[in-house]
């Protein structure tokens, strides 16, 4: 039996089932069930609300859907697993959706966009977050996690930096930078009950002085990863595959 595929659909929404018996789709989710799964009337496929929840539920003719079971009653329900993967981004000029799809897919909680100094965009409200917010919802489909990511409000680089609580471990990435640990080192130096474990990735031209100067003030550690010099995106990613990778490691050693 070929195993169903998912679709995203907010828990607002989904709660309509406890009292209804059936769900209206939204136009682009019929156009995703039908155009691009190829699904019929009938068929089957899995639910999620990105809350830790998921149901079976069954296509009905009129673009509607009903659960297989009670809304109360999901067919599997996850905890959010500490510690949480965050990561901060200078949002480049391009790639910044691919950032989110990516580092979603691989595994990252907690989405901080950024602006810094050498930012091309520095006005707030000039970013396209109904967008990213369908990109996350997209890569929780493709990758099967329960939990969708959160995606914070854009801040400035300063702002964010002196708004960071204490009890919280973060890191700022940072080339051409004399006597830093390697990212992966202070990984594995993070105590493992952390709440919440931070990198943060500069723009293409890097961290001013000033910006590091203030990192390093707020007791930011800054890390390297390589002898190379990366883009936003690519360091980015790398940073995300080697926190799940710990993340993995240290989950592992609990059991054992």
């Amino acid at each position: 039996m070929a195993e169903l595929r998912r679709l995203f659909i907010e828990h607002s929404r989904l709660k309509k089932l406890d009292n209804e018996s059936s769900l209206d789709l939204l136009p682009k989710e019929e156009h995703y069930l039908t155009r691009v799964l190829r699904l019929r009337n009938r068929d089957s496929v899995l639910i999620t609300d990105g809350l830790g929840n998921l149901w079976e539920a069954t296509i009905r003719m009129n673009n509607k859907i009903t659960l297989n079971s009670s809304f109360h009653d999901p067919l599997e329900k996850k905890s959010l697993l500490k510690p949480l993967l965050c990561l901060a981004v200078v949002i480049p000029k391009k790639g910044f959706s691919d950032i989110l799809r990516m580092s979603s897919e691989i595994g990252i909680d907690i989405f901080q966009p950024l602006i810094s100094e050498r930012s091309i965009n520095k006005e707030l409200g000039k970013y396209p977050t109904a967008r990213w917010d369908s990109i996350l919802n997209e890569a929780v489909e493709q990758s099967e996690r329960l939990w969708k990511p959160e995606l914070r409000n854009t801040m400035k680089f300063d702002s964010w930096v002196m708004s960071c609580p204490s009890n919280i471990s973060f890191s700022i990435g940072a080339t051409r930078q004399n006597n830093c640990d390697g990212f992966e080192f202070w990984l594995g130096n993070v105590p493992s009950q952390s709440n919440e474990v931070w990198i943060a990735i500069g723009p293409e031209g890097g961290w001013t002085n000033n910006e590091l100067r203030l990192a390093r003030k707020q007791s930011f550690p800054v890390v390297h990863f390589g002898d190379t010099i990366m883009r936003t995106s690519t360091a980015a990613i790398s940073a995300s595959q080697l926190m799940a990778s710990w993340k993995r490691k240290v989950r592992l050693s609990n059991l054992n």
